[in-house]
């Protein structure tokens, strides 16, 4: 949601801008992008909590990933030891090349290689004060906690990504019955570009490197698409004025 490693104007948050000025409604838009590099479930809410009120708002956008549930790297624990946790010891003997390629190991969290997302297993590397924040229930009090606030202020919530097989069936189907929410897998909106398009779509084609998981521009773009339909299609915007209401307006 951030936008890492593309311009402003590129994120998916801009592209969905864009696209709903273009209906040709009297309706003026704007997107205002929370995303913090890092921050997972928890800590969105809570900037939902403290941050965003000051704002008047008419629809939440919530990015939903695998790793979630887990504690951002850089609040946990360091499985290195003096001096290996100094920066300037490792540039020094690995070199900025060497530093990136060993990125993984150097970070400070143990990555457990082979586990999709580099997810730690032990729960010592979890400073205790955070232990809360971490797992699935964590999540799900927190989705809970966000759709009082958000049903109380009137506004529906779409949660983007890859909820499906992460988050349990029964809270989505309960927040999808229950509360305004609305969950898009972001897998779907890549497979509908690459059918309607009449290409296929490789990972390399949508990522912004082989070491970065990142959405590029293109990635972008097709959320950005792929949002603003899933908004229409469930019905959280109606559909865009025919021509010919737009030019008697």
């Amino acid at each position: 949601m951030f936008g890492w490693g593309v311009a402003v104007e590129a994120t998916y948050l801009r592209v969905l801008e864009r696209l709903l000025q273009a209906r040709g409604d009297p309706v003026r838009y704007e997107t205002l992008n929370y995303g913090v590099p890092g921050y997972h479930a928890v800590m969105e809410v809570e900037t939902f909590r403290t941050v965003v009120p000051s704002y008047l708002q008419d629809l939440l956008l919530v990015w939903y990933l695998g790793n979630d549930d887990q504690l951002p790297r850089f609040m946990k624990r360091s499985a290195l030891r003096w001096p290996s946790n100094l920066y300037l010891y490792n540039l020094f003997f690995h070199g900025w090349n060497g530093m990136r390629d060993m990125a993984w190991e150097l970070m400070p969290a143990r990555y457990q290689h082979g586990q999709r997302w580099g997810h730690l297993s032990a729960v010592g590397d979890v400073p205790e004060v955070y232990r809360d924040m971490v797992g699935p229930e964590a999540v799900r009090r927190t989705y809970y906690e966000l759709a009082a606030m958000t049903r109380g202020m009137g506004i529906p919530v779409v949660v983007m990504g890859d909820y499906r097989g992460n988050l349990d069936p029964a809270q989505v189907a309960d927040l999808e019955s229950h509360y305004r929410f609305a969950f898009v897998e972001m897998a779907d909106l890549y497979m509908a570009y690459a059918r309607q398009h009449e290409i296929e779509l490789t990972v390399s084609d949508i990522r912004l490197g082989p070491r970065d998981p990142h959405p590029n521009a293109l990635g972008h773009r097709i959320l950005g698409e792929g949002t603003y339909q899933a908004m229409v299609n469930r019905g959280l915007i109606p559909p865009a004025p025919a021509a010919g209401a737009r030019d008697r307006s």
